[in-house]
């Protein structure tokens, strides 16, 4: 019973180190490691999942200028006390924000109603101002700072 035992620890300890290569490769900036990790499918990571670097949600700030009617200029940053502003269901704000995650990816056509519904139709979440014209959803890396794209909504 004991060499039983003993054989599943042993497997487990041999998958969690498996499942520790391709963090490892990274903070040790070892491409092999790294590799081996990637080859395995044990990553923990979320690098395979991603079409481009920048674009995980911890990595990208997103900041929301708003032009008004009397074109005033209203800059919102993207923050949790924002995302809890939303109301209706925890689902509806996933939906809402993977849209405006992956915004520079999706075509104006499929994206434009949903911005159109949140920011110029009086939606009016997190302070946002119910007379807006246009807005420009602005996307910078956290760590440089450094503006990574920038997408702009005419309302209609």
């Amino acid at each position: 019973m004991n060499d039983k035992i003993w054989l599943l620890n042993f497997l487990a300890i041999i998958i969690c180190g498996l499942m520790l290569l391709r963090p490892a490769g990274y903070v040790f900036n070892s491409p092999i490691l790294d590799q081996i990790g990637k080859s395995l499918v044990f990553s923990p990571l979320p690098m395979p999942f991603r079409q481009v670097a920048w674009m995980e949600n911890y990595v990208v700030k997103r900041t929301f200028h708003f032009v008004t009617d009397d074109d005033q200029v209203l800059s919102i940053a993207e923050t949790s006390e924002l995302e809890n502003s939303f109301p209706g269901p925890h689902r509806y704000h996933i939906a809402l924000f993977n849209i405006l995650n992956w915004g520079p990816f999706i075509s104006t056509a499929a994206a434009g109603p949903v911005y159109n519904y949140l920011f110029c139709e009086g939606y009016g979440f997190g302070g946002v101002p119910t007379d807006v014209e246009s807005v420009y959803m602005e996307y910078s890396s956290k760590r440089t700072g450094m503006t990574l794209t920038t997408i702009y909504h005419e309302c209609y």
